[in-house]
């Protein structure tokens, strides 16, 4: 589970095995303002992730690392991911 926030980071969470809880795993950090949402791959090796910072970034979850930061003049305050996988 990944949740983000006003307070500029991204946090990663597992599930505690036997347990209804869960556990924090990893953070992200590299937003400058508040990040509105986040979005795993359909491979769920990536996390993508818009700011009101005007940024899009996207992150490795294996590495737990930024991979990419891209701009937008308007900034983003949703994501959408599309499978162009074609059967």
């Amino acid at each position: 589970m990944a949740t983000c926030s006003a307070d500029t980071e991204i946090r990663i969470w597992e599930k505690v095995k036997d347990k209804k809880d869960f556990a924090l795993k990893s953070r992200f950090v590299g937003h400058k303002k508040w990040v509105w949402d986040c979005e795993f791959s359909l491979d769920s090796k990536y996390l993508i992730s818009c700011s009101s910072d005007k940024s899009i970034r996207v992150w490795s979850l294996e590495q737990s690392k930024q991979l990419s930061n891209l701009t937008n003049p308007k900034g983003v305050n949703h994501i959408a991911l599309v499978d162009d996988e074609s059967d």
